[in-house]
């Protein structure tokens, strides 16, 4: 999930679990759609990123609790 700095407001809100089944399928114009809709996952090494002041490490449940409302959010945008 990514928040914009400016706004405080959600920009992407992909979930693995989603990503993982649609690719599953094998259905890339799904794919593209969730992705334009959802944002992408980030597929990058957290190597640094741990010693941030900003970095918490937080459970499924609570990163649920914030993903949750900022889902609805994007969900609601117009296509």
């Amino acid at each position: 999930m990514s928040i914009s700095r400016a706004t405080l407001k959600p920009v992407t809100a992909a979930a693995l679990s989603e990503v993982l089944h649609i690719r599953d399928r094998g259905d890339r114009t799904a794919m593209a759609v969730y992705q334009h809709k959802y944002g992408m996952l980030a597929e990058g090494s957290l190597d640094g990123r741990q010693e941030s002041d900003s970095a918490a490490e937080i459970t499924s449940a609570e990163f649920e609790r914030v993903r949750a409302p900022a889902r609805e959010d994007i969900t609601s945008w117009p296509a």
